[in-house]
Formats: structure tokens, sequence, C-alpha cells
């Protein structure tokens, strides 16, 4: 049979669906290859919140690296700004660290550095190849700063009613509570029993809270933290105090009274190192307590975020016992002034170790958090805490 003549029409379809069907081979991988460059980039980063003000912690998370891999998080590739990372068997991680209080207004860059967590050489090496040797980056917005707030208010504070639940300061919404048992065993049990007395009654300038002791984390963040993300409050609630300013004394003395009104006999304020923002609120804090029975203690931030070494912890040590351990309202056991010490996923018996050897000579009743296989570390602190709900 003779092959069939098609029509111009037909010739007309045919090319119309010939090309359609050459336009999908070519375009279904034009379309796909923006994809696999980005899944074949690796690594990303993210920070949250951003925008963010100066001063205000963010949070760096890491997906796409390499398993395993020890690196740093710097700040506009600044050497003083540097968080370590290390990675999951999935090549993820999450740090944070703290916007600079100096840091202008607009965009800055956070990136991803490889080098050895702890190892000076390799950070400076890492840190010299500059742009060559950064893994990924993302561009952190830097807000207005704290001049921009509106004044905080600051209403009368209504005690809480007789049997009444007690509201301890918005400063601690979402942290936890820690309970010193005075048996390393025992770390991270909260006692039903109260240390210090009730209300705000007068204490020598000697007293301490006996054992066991009921201690609060508390937050000297405020009232940078009120703006987070370019949102303005960066809340849920609207505090008792209002937006406050927290390096206020008449501020201060209201958490003092809500604490001690829920049986609190120690606040243990987050301290992120020498000439920080909450380095600047720890003499307001001790002051504010006047003859009380109320006494304060720091949070020991940076081993939360890398390794500080044996010598920067010995001086820190040293600043913390001549700055504001002499005040009558800083915590002391046994004559000894008392520092808890935060600790990150990775850290084991080796950060013990660290503690041990920098409070050689300064004699700091040290209360470290507890990890994995803390009971078994030769060198052991002189108390453990956990911090979780």
């Amino acid at each position: 049979m003779a092959p069939t003549r098609r029509s111009d029409g037909e010739r007309a379809r045919g090319f119309r669906d010939w090309a359609a069907t050459g336009l999908i081979v070519i375009l279904v991988p034009a379309l796909l290859l923006p994809l696999l460059i980005a899944r074949g980039s690796g690594a990303s980063l993210g920070a949250t919140p951003n925008p963010a003000m100066p001063g205000a912690r963010v949070v760096v998370t890491g997906t796409g690296f390499e398993a395993h891999q020890a690196g740093m998080i710097t700040f506009d590739g600044a050497p003083s700004q540097v968080a370590d990372y290390r990675t999951s068997k999935a090549g993820a991680f999450e740090v944070a660290f703290l916007i600079p209080d100096g840091a202008v207004e607009g965009r800055h860059t956070v990136s991803a550095v490889p080098g050895a967590r702890g190892n000076g050489k390799a950070r400076g090496a890492a840190l010299a190849a500059g742009a060559s040797g950064v893994l990924a980056s993302v561009v952190l917005m830097v807000s207005a700063t704290t001049s921009d707030l509106p004044a905080p208010s600051q209403p009368p504070v209504t005690p809480p009613a007789s049997g009444s639940v007690a509201s301890v300061s918005p400063t601690a919404i979402g942290s936890a509570t820690a309970a010193v048992s005075g048996s390393p065993a025992a770390a991270g049990t909260v006692s039903a029993a109260a240390s210090p007395s009730a209300g705000s009654s007068s204490a020598p300038a000697a007293w301490q809270p006996s054992f066991p002791v009921r201690a609060a984390f508390y937050y000297p963040w405020f009232p940078e933290a009120w703006r987070q993300s370019g949102i303005y409050p960066f809340s849920r609630f609207h505090p008792s105090s209002g937006f406050y300013d927290g390096g206020a004394s008449s501020v201060i003395a209201s958490h003092i009274d809500a604490m001690t009104y829920g049986r609190i006999g120690v606040g243990i304020a987050s301290w992120w190192g020498q000439g920080s923002a909450t380095d600047r609120r720890i003499s307001s804090l001790l002051n504010a307590t006047g003859d009380r029975q109320f006494r304060w203690t720091v949070y020991y931030e940076p081993e939360g975020q890398r390794d500080p070494s044996v010598a920067e912890l010995h001086d820190d040590l040293v600043y913390l016992r001549d700055h504001y351990a002499g005040s009558s309202a800083f915590e002391r056991v046994n004559g000894r002034f008392v520092v808890f010490v935060y600790a990150d996923g990775q850290d084991g018996c080796a950060m013990a170790s660290r503690w041990h050897q920098a409070n050689a000579g300064v004699n700091a009743y040290v209360v470290l958090k507890v990890f994995s296989g803390y009971a078994a570390c030769s060198d052991q602190p002189d108390e453990w805490h956990q911090y979780a709900p």
C-alpha cells in the first residue's frame, strides 16, 4: 500500500508536536540545572534572628557540610568574634554568638571557616586565608541601636496575692531552675526544700544560703533583647513591669523581690565575658541587693560556644574574683566565690580538666554543667548542675 501523503496542516501539527517535545527536553535540564548546582554547592548557613540588634544573641545553623568537621564562625572576619562549631554525622551544626556591641547598622557577613577547635595556629591560618577559606556565608542585617527603643514603662508592681503563683521576672522566661545539691551524685535534682527565708529581710554581710540552695538562671539582656528580627516587642506577653531596662536599680529590686517571694536564694546571671553588656550589669545586680537575703553569681557562657584556653579561663576567674566576688551580695560556699559554667554538646572530661587547671591559685567554687560520662572524669569540679526543664 502506497504511503499516504500528509497535508500541509498535518505537517505543521507534527512540527509543533516535535518542537514542543524538544522544548521540554531542552527546558527541563535548564530548569533543573540551578537546582543541581545549588545542591552540589554543599554548605549553607542560616542566622536567626535576622535582622538583629548589637549585643543580641544570634543562632547560626549550618547544613551540607562534611561530617564531623571542625571550624569557626566569624563575624565580618574578625578573629575576636569567633565561635567554634563541629558538624554532626549529617554534616549539620547549630551554634550561637553575640553581635558585637559596637556593630554598626547595616549588612554584615557571618561565615563558616575551617579550622581545628581551640587550635590557635589553625585558627590563625584559616582567618589569614580570607575569603578563599570560607565554606559558606550568610548576610546578617544589624538593625537599630538601643537608643531607638522607646523608654521602658515601669508601672508599680503589685505583689502576688497570698496563695497565688509567684511570677519570676520575665528575664527568666524559658530558663531552667538549678539546685546545687551538695553532692555531685545528685547533680541536676531540684530539692523541694526552701533554702533562704522568703521575703526581703535583712541579712548580715556574711550571710549565705545553706544547702540545699535553690537558684534561678537570670538573663540581664534587656532592654536590648526586646527588639529582635525587626519585631518590637519581641514577646507574646506583656510583663507586669513593662518592657523594662534591666540595668535600672528599681527593676532589679523588683526582680529580687519576685525571686525571694518564690523562695529562690541565688540568681545565676548570664555572663558573656569581660567588657560585654552582661558584664556591665553585674555591678548593678550586686548593688541593688543591699542587705537582703539574696545572693548573685554568674553563668559563664563562653564555654558553651568554644573551648577557652586554660590561660583565658584563669584570667576570667581572676577578673571575677577581683571585680565582683568581694561584694557581700556575691554567692560563696565555705568562703569561696561560686561560678556556674555552661557547656556545649561536644564538651567532655577535657573541659573539666581545663577548669581544674585554670582554677589553680584562684580557688573559686566551680559548678560545671553535666555531660555524658561526667562522673567518671578524673578532674572533678566542686559541683555539677543540669540546664534543662
